[in-house]
């Protein structure tokens, strides 16, 4: 097999939209007579740029979650906790407001920690996991 066919089936293959148009654009260059330093140092110039780009997209998204976080899981935890204290003075049953604390604490803060986790590795560029 040549060098054309092999990028063009490489290209086929591929589940990276950018890494096929490498091929595809490579295997052009090599077709036509291009310069191929050329084209790769213009590619990889652009891949890296865009890359760069979704990187200040994803710091800017992750900014405004932690945020949303803090509000939600610290400063609602407090407000909660306290709020269920005031509560139980009115004469709700005591044994059930430290129930509801304990759920909320061991199991819920958690529970929202975890998917904030999976949330934030799901938008990252790459992933973390």
């Amino acid at each position: 097999m040549d060098v054309s066919r092999a990028l063009k089936r490489g290209a086929e293959r591929t589940p990276s939209e950018d890494f096929e148009e490498l091929l595809r654009g490579l295997e052009h260059v090599l077709t036509t007579g291009g310069s191929e330093k050329d084209f790769l140092r213009q590619r990889s110039s652009k891949l890296m740029d865009d890359y760069q780009r979704r990187i200040e997209k994803f710091a800017d998204q992750l900014g405004l979650l932690v945020e949303m976080y803090i509000t939600v899981v610290v400063v609602g935890s407090i407000i909660f906790t306290a709020m269920s204290a005031v509560m139980s003075s009115f004469g709700l049953n005591a044994g059930t407001i430290v129930a509801l604390q304990t759920v909320a604490i061991f199991i819920g803060l958690p529970l929202i920690s975890g998917m904030f986790i999976l949330f934030v590795n799901g938008i990252s560029p790459g992933g973390i996991m």
